[in-house]
């Protein structure tokens, strides 16, 4: 259901904006005399001239961008009056879809659209629960002293290049005109067909660029098309709601320890970077279409629009601010380029993503590094993660008191503001809890809320915090029993650094069991939710947690054991 809430945000939000654009043209004597000379529908349906048209025009698109934009806001941030606010924008849709059998002009497409628009805005009247979800389970990025971003463009950058994409429509029109192709050239398909060569390239440019610099490609997200490497082995997943998102991410990891920081400066850089090259590509081709004449007309407005896309993309993506989970790719320039606290967190990270590839292990990381960026990013999941490669750090050195104080600090960011991290990383502390602390109390209560958030994957990490709960709850037999489940996993990891250091944490959880004495006396805790224990494939993910940016933009590895 949250996918089908993001379509529906998606187009109140495009037709709140395009009202809200076309009002403001109304009053535009330019666009009043290109319309009457250029577009198709001028006989039947002839521009108003007097004050008091203008005037019914103006009121009835205000009226439009009011209804769009406010089902838009509601149901976005799942507010209770949702509900009430789709009823005319779905009656809209639906009046729209019953129009096409009477005759209007409506491409069958568009028809079945609107339909499904109005059909599933309805709903939200009839389910309230579902009104009053969020759109999106994603955290917002806390504000961190020095990741050079601001409140204002994190809030309206994302609005402005929506808006940047409309208006590169409109004047791909008005150019069509200005050569005397009076066609509309419109067209929902058209839109996000390009939308999607535009985030394709993007991501092409980044990943090529990383294999290039013999970086090791571990995600590539394009649209609706996701690809992921898990344990050594490629999968695939068909996001539906990609297909209106527009969005994508790549993920690369350096194949050698401390790899020079330009290594990662020019892959960022050249998903913007390709973007404005294909823009200016595409565009000369549209400037020799438009020259040449004949057929090759139908080739200019195609051309423009995705030149114009392709720009606004570039533009956009060098914007640096916080988006959804992540940075943009200007952030992430900026921040590389800055030095302090951020150079170490990408220095970090890089030796992170490193050990997916090579012999690299937690207790290779660079703790100096890690703690100084720690002083200044201190917030959100960025600011968790670092603490929580310190404490992979500690435990694999055997350093335990240090441990306990790097997982303390983390429950302390968390508690601050990463509680809305993804049920992944919450196994960390669930086994930690148990090993590294002995803590029923605390063990239990990091696997309620791993639970609520719903996990999707039952994989080595989870196995091994479902041991470590149990064992820890009292149950020997169900969790020596999760625990060989969770063994059989981890001898099927790759033989690289995070691996052998799951391996190395499953060896830890091993001698736990066997050599600690639980306090019986102490009060069993209620029964937590215990998984169905049967004999899983091996096919999971490996320790890895991704930082995916709508639109697209290159990410840095942040695995981190448990986090998946």
């Amino acid at each position: 259901m949250r996918y089908i809430k993001r379509i529906l945000c998606f187009f109140y939000f495009v037709q709140a904006a395009g009202c809200a654009l076309a009002l403001a043209l109304v009053f535009s004597p330019s666009f009043r005399e290109g319309y009457a000379q250029g577009s198709r529908y001028t006989h039947a349906h002839p521009f108003p001239s007097n004050p008091l048209a203008l005037l019914s025009v103006s009121l009835i698109l205000g009226f439009i961008a009011l209804i769009f934009g406010g089902a838009w806001l509601t149901v976005a941030t799942g507010k209770r009056s949702a509900r009430y606010w789709v009823i005319l924008p779905s009656l809209l849709y639906l009046a729209a879809a019953v129009a096409s059998l009477f005759g209007s002009p409506i491409h069958p497409v568009s028809m079945l659209l609107s339909a499904f628009l109005g059909v599933a805005g309805l709903a939200l009247t009839w389910n309230s629960s579902w009104s009053k979800a969020p759109v999106s389970k994603a955290a917002a990025i806390p504000k961190n002293t020095g990741d050079g971003t601001s409140d204002l463009l994190n809030k309206g950058a994302q609005i402005a290049a929506l808006i940047g994409y409309i208006a590169a429509a409109i004047g791909c029109s008005y150019w069509m005109r200005a050569l005397g192709q009076p066609r509309y050239y419109g067209g929902l398909l058209l839109s996000l067909f390009l939308l999607f060569m535009v985030t394709l390239v993007h991501e092409l440019g980044h990943a090529s660029i990383g294999l290039a610099l013999h970086m090791r490609l571990r995600a590539f997200l394009a649209g609706p098309f996701e690809f992921r490497m898990r344990e050594g082995k490629w999968t695939f997943r068909f996001n539906f709601a990609g297909i209106v998102g527009a969005g994508g991410a790549t993920g690369v990891v350096p194949s050698i320890p401390n790899p020079p920081r330009w290594h990662s400066l020019l892959m960022i850089a050249a998903g913007p970077a390709i973007n404005l090259y294909t823009g200016l590509i595409a565009l000369a081709f549209a400037y020799a279409c438009s020259v040449s004449g004949g057929d090759n007309l139908d080739y200019v407005y195609p051309l423009a629009r995705f030149a114009a896309f392709n720009f606004v993309a570039c533009i956009f993506n060098m914007i640096p601010m916080r988006t959804g989970s992540g940075y943009s790719d200007g952030a992430q320039i900026f921040q590389l380029l800055s030095g302090g606290a951020w150079a170490d967190y990408h220095r970090v990270t890089a030796l992170v993503g490193s050990s997916l590839v090579t012999s690299v292990r937690p207790r290779d990381y660079d703790i100096e590094a890690i703690k100084r960026a720690s002083q200044t990013i201190s917030k959100g999941q960025t600011g968790l993660l670092l603490r929580l490669y310190a404490h992979s750090y500690c435990v694999d050195s055997g350093l335990f008191d240090e441990a306990r104080e790097a997982l303390e600090r983390a429950e302390e960011v968390y508690k601050d503001s990463a509680s809305g991290i993804p049920a992944g990383l919450h196994m960390t502390f669930i086994f930690s809890s148990a090993v590294v602390r002995r803590d029923a109390a605390a063990t239990r209560l990091w696997w309620d809320r791993m639970i609520a958030k719903k996990p999707t994957r039952q994989n080595f990490d989870f196995w091994q915090a479902q041991c470590a709960q149990l064992w820890m709850q009292g149950d020997l037999s169900k969790a020596e029993e999760a625990w060989k489940i969770a063994d059989a996993m981890s001898r099927q990891l790759p033989s690289a650094g995070a691996y052998e250091y799951d391996r190395t944490c499953c060896t830890l959880l091993r001698q736990a069991m066997d050599g600690a004495t639980l306090n019986t006396n102490a009060p069993k805790p209620k029964e937590a939710p215990v998984a169905t224990l049967a004999a899983p494939v091996v096919t999971q993910a490996p320790a890895a947690q991704w930082h995916f940016l709508n639109p697209g933009a290159a990410l840095g590895p942040t695995p981190t054991p448990g986090s998946e």
